[in-house]
């Protein structure tokens, strides 16, 4: 299982894992126990309207954070949710094939 703890306006953590591991871990309760989960979607299922919930905007261009790791947003380049969110990901040191 691979995870990735992200920061943007909210935080998130994004895991790799079959569905039945994950079932099976949330019904008894030691998935992260650490943690107050919210299952959101699918990395497939993930949607321009979901993904702007989770980054900054510019109120003033509508434009979408760039962000790099420890560093404070301070730059506004990508036109869509989607784009930021891919970058997030990236920064954050996971290659997504």
């Amino acid at each position: 299982m691979k995870q990735l703890e992200i920061k943007t306006n909210k935080r998130l953590l994004i895991v790799e894992t079959d569905m039945a591991e994950f079932v099976a871990s949330l019904l008894i309760g030691d998935f992260f126990p650490k943690y107050e989960l919210e299952f959101i979607c699918k990395g497939s299922d993930l949607t321009e309207d979901i993904a702007k919930g989770f980054l900054h905007q510019s109120i003033h261009t509508g434009l979408f954070a760039h962000y790099v790791k420890d560093i404070p947003v301070n730059t506004y380049c990508y036109k869509t949710a989607l784009e930021a969110f891919g970058a997030v990901i990236y920064a954050s040191g996971l290659r997504i094939s």
